[in-house]
């Protein structure tokens, strides 16, 4: 298998490959496609983040306390 990488924009759903790569890969080829969106600046990262910038509010919630983590 031959990698390469490199950074462009999706644009209507089409992924434009780089003019420097478009003649090793012909007209037609059958590829494997990893697509990783770079985070926005600000944006949070993953569910984690978003959680603890808004977090779930149950009425009546307690968090455990120590002991109660470590009862077993």
């Amino acid at each position: 298998m031959n990698a390469i990488e490199f950074q462009t924009t999706i644009k209507d759903g089409r992924i434009e490959i780089p003019e420097r790569y478009k003649q090793e890969f012909g007209q037609q080829s059958n590829v494997k496609v990893v697509v990783i969106k770079q985070i926005e600046k600000g944006e949070p990262r993953n569910i984690l983040e978003k959680l603890l910038e808004n977090p779930i509010r149950i009425e009546g919630f307690a968090p455990l306390t120590r002991d109660e983590i470590y009862e077993r």
